[in-house]
């Protein structure tokens, strides 16, 4: 802008027979001619508009060159990766803040002479509001240095487990611990998103904002559902390598502050909605004052945000480079605390059935803005797994295996099939079966599994609520109809009467329940089922059933329970006895 300005300003002197500008204002006419004088005062800023940019130009430049020249000598070398990599950024992060203060001296010297050649006069008010949003902005991002100087930390939607809470689960960690001689985590997070991993990083929880320090190992709560004990032992395995070995290094000092690094980027965003505009009932200079300081603060970081993605993205490439390695190293951890082939099955399983989640937690969204909150989320991914996913379903996911990645919060895996070649294991040794839902799963090693669930469920929809996804408990647009929970609940008491409820006996009374009922809710119906041992005497059901139903809604009970007692083409004794039970206390004929 300083040299279109400067050019404009010698033409129109050119035109008027005068020398350039800066030979102008040195001249002592100058100061004799009230014109001169103006102009001079005006525009005397254009040369220190013209270095500063120049400068700021020149530092951006020079602060690439300083990543690009730091990432080829880190290279993709482990430790001097770990050793370089937390000097390298905090060298760059004041770096930003020195850019930043650099842009907005430029933005307030341009505010300046802008303002005397586009609208021939300045209103000082505006020079400091530029200002005060430059220093703003410095501030703002000094801040967020200190911020990320200190103890890092991360924030996990998930609850702690002492050994006094889960004796049975860490028992099992220590057990893994020992076999790998690697350390044993002083916390155990568990919660409902579909990864495993483990952190150096202080971590705060939905328990309690106070952080738990030290190393934390996160478990998720659905998954270990979906898992043999095998497989569990497989992951545990898996994560505790990167406590053992030169990895652990690497796990303590890189891969924290490579999270930070991701984190800071994210946190210029946040910050940005700090500053509120006030009202329109404000005086118009405030508001012109609030309004100036917030486009002044987002123009300043804008060098900032991109240096900071550019730095990012330069050190992935180092850091892709030596993660695919230590994933790979861990993979032998996780083999040796179970087998190779577990620890396969445990990360297919992870990768397709968190694609299942995503689908699972629209669901919970979109059931909490009808009022309808589920008891138990952590349930629900095992009844997809077991409901909604057939045999040729799973064949589909053993023929793309090899391609499949886990889906992790600060690392990048390699594939599957990479994997399995590192660790020898052939696909043709999986089957359809290994990754179906187990009878028994790992989530006996949690006494309190259910509870557990139920906890987390309420953190879920407080969370979904605060992000405002989701009314606040208690707001909704009504729950369930009572008739339909307490006939969710007799379908199931019929058809595992006798025996557990078979897989296929639930799918077809979904169906029919979608049928017969217009509000039948397969989500509902689920959760009976994994509450099948709290359902009540059929006498206290069908005493409220009368009291809720006509006749013809009666009739539609029992024609709904027959069906789904005769899909297997005869009743069974036990379900017979009960679905005339049923009848004779609701009135109608069998």
């Amino acid at each position: 802008m300083s040299d279109h300005i400067m050019s404009e300003v010698n033409a129109n002197l050119a035109v008027q027979g005068l020398p350039p500008f800066e030979v102008v204002c040195a001249m002592p006419e100058a100061s004799e001619r009230p014109l001169l004088q103006n102009m001079c005062l005006d525009l005397g800023s254009l040369p220190l508009l013209s270095k500063t940019s120049i400068a700021a130009g020149l530092f951006g430049a020079s602060f690439l060159a300083f990543i690009m020249l730091s990432s080829l000598v880190i290279g993709k070398n482990r430790a001097m990766l770990t050793a370089l990599f937390p000097v390298v950024v905090q060298i760059s992060l004041y770096s930003i803040v020195l850019g930043v203060t650099l842009q907005g001296v430029v933005l307030t010297i341009a505010s300046y002479v802008g303002q005397s050649f586009f609208l021939g006069g300045v209103r000082l008010y505006l020079v400091a509001f530029v200002a005060i949003g430059a220093l703003v902005a410095g501030y703002k991002l000094l801040e967020a240095l200190f911020d990320y100087g200190g103890k890092l930390r991360t924030h996990v939607v998930g609850v702690p487990l002492t050994e006094a809470k889960a004796p049975g689960l860490h028992e099992f960690v220590k057990s893994i611990a020992a076999k790998l001689d690697a350390k044993m985590p002083e916390n155990i997070v568990v919660g409902l998103q579909p990864h495993f991993f483990a952190t150096s990083i202080d971590v705060t929880t939905s328990a309690s904002a106070k952080p738990l320090t030290g190393d934390t190992l996160y478990v998720s709560l659905p998954l270990i559902r979906l898992m043999t004990v095998p497989e569990f032992a497989a992951i545990i395995g898996h994560e505790l390598g990167h406590f053992r070995g030169e990895d652990t290094e690497f796990t303590l000092k890189f891969a924290p502050v490579y999270a930070g690094l991701v984190d800071a980027l994210a946190g210029f965003s946040r910050k940005e909605h700090e500053l509120v505009t006030p009202g329109y009932k404000k005086p118009k200079i405030q508001v012109m004052f609030f309004f100036v300081i917030k486009i002044v603060d987002k123009l300043a970081k804008i060098p900032a945000r991109a240096l900071l993605a550019f730095m990012i993205d330069i050190f992935a490439r180092n850091e892709r480079a030596v993660s695919y390695q230590r994933e790979l190293v861990a993979d032998k951890a996780g083999a040796q605390a179970s087998s190779a082939r577990a620890l396969i099955t445990a990360l297919t399983k992870t990768s397709f059935y968190a694609e299942l989640w995503e689908a699972a937690q629209a669901e919970n969204t979109n059931r909490l803005n009808r009022g309808k909150a589920t008891r138990n989320l952590g349930t629900v991914l095992e009844g997809k797994a077991r409901y909604d996913v057939d045999h040729e379903q799973l064949e589909k996911v053993i023929a793309e295996m090899s391609k499949r990645t886990i889906p992790h919060p600060t690392d990048r895996h390699p594939t599957i099939g990479k994997r399995m070649a590192a660790l020898g294991v052939e696909a043709a040794s999986i089957t359809a079966e290994d990754l179906a839902v187990p009878e028994s799963s790992a989530s006996l090693l949690l006494r309190n599994a259910m509870a557990l669930g139920e906890n987390l469920s309420v953190i879920e929809h407080k969370r979904m609520a605060e992000l405002g996804l989701a009314p606040p408990a208690g707001r909704g647009t009504g729950g369930a109809g009572r008739h339909l929970s307490i006939i969710y609940r007799l379908a199931i008491a019929m058809s595992g009467s006798d025996s557990r409820i078979s897989d296929e006996r639930v799918r077809l009374a979904e169906a029919l329940g979608a049928e017969l009922f217009p509000d039948f809710e397969v989500t509902d119906f689920r959760q009976a089922i994994s509450y099948a041992t709290d359902i009540p005497e059929l006498e206290a059901l069908t005493r409220e059933l009368n009291e809720l139903l006509d006749s013809d809604g009666k009739r539609t009970v029992i024609d709904y329970l027959r069906r789904v007692a005769d899909s297997e083409g005869q009743m069974s004794l036990a379900e017979q006895v009960y679905f005339e039970a049923v009848a004779e206390e609701l009135g109608v004929a069998a």
